[in-house]
This record gives structure tokens, sequence and C-alpha cells, in this order.
């Protein structure tokens, strides 16, 4: 096994748990989350479940190959809004969370396409 290999599982293992237990987090404390989104980040409220239920789906949808560069994309779409929050609510210093999971979430995208492409070739040569 080589590194990229090493490197893709890694990162899908990793956010796979992140973000199911994020996501629980959110569901499971919601009128925390609810004060915080709407009180500290002037968010609706009820972006709060719909928040906690993307995560937990994206989480679970990077452990089914077929679904894992779509639950990956979900993933960034959710870290591009974190990151803004982050910044209009001028919280520079929790920016960076957010665009490491977001980078490598898009990496996994990336991979998880290049994986299935290549078994797509190697699956044409073989007929």
């Amino acid at each position: 096994m080589n590194f990229k290999n090493i490197a893709y599982w890694a990162m899908v293992i990793f956010l796979a748990v992140i973000f199911v237990m994020s996501g629980v987090g959110k569901l499971a404390q919601m009128e925390m989350w609810q004060i915080i989104f709407v009180d500290e980040w002037n968010l609706p409220a009820w972006m709060v479940p719909v928040t906690g239920v993307a995560e937990v789906l994206a989480g679970l949808m990077l452990l089914i190959p077929r679904l894992r560069s779509l639950g990956a994309a979900v993933i960034v779409m959710v870290m591009i809004g974190a990151t803004g929050t982050h910044m209009m609510a001028g919280e520079w210093a929790r920016i960076a969370v957010p665009l490491v999971f977001g980078t490598m979430a898009g990496t996994v995208v990336k991979w998880s396409l290049q994986r299935g492409k290549a078994a797509a070739e190697a699956a044409a040569a073989e007929n």
C-alpha cells in the first residue's frame, strides 16, 4: 500500500468519525447549539438540525464507496459555510479547522473520482 492510499483511507475514516460525531452532537444538544447559532453567529435556529443532519449523512456517505465523493462534497460545502460564518463573526482564530477539514474533504472528492475513473478504465480494458 502506497502513501497516497494510506492518506486517502486515513482522511476518509477521520472525516467520517468527526462528522458523524459532530452532527450527532448538534442534534443531541440542539438547544445549546441554537443559542450559539442565533446569538453568536446571527443565524436562524433551523440551521442547527439542518447542519447536524447534513454532517451525519455526509459522514455516513464517506463509508459507502458509491456515495463517498458526494459525502465529501457535502462536507466541503458545510465547511465553506462554517468558514464564512467564523469570518463574519470575526472569529479569525476559528477558521483553521473548517479550512483544514474542507481541504481534506476536497482531496477525498478528487481522489475518489480518480479511483473510480481508474476502476472503470480497468474494467473496460478487461472487456
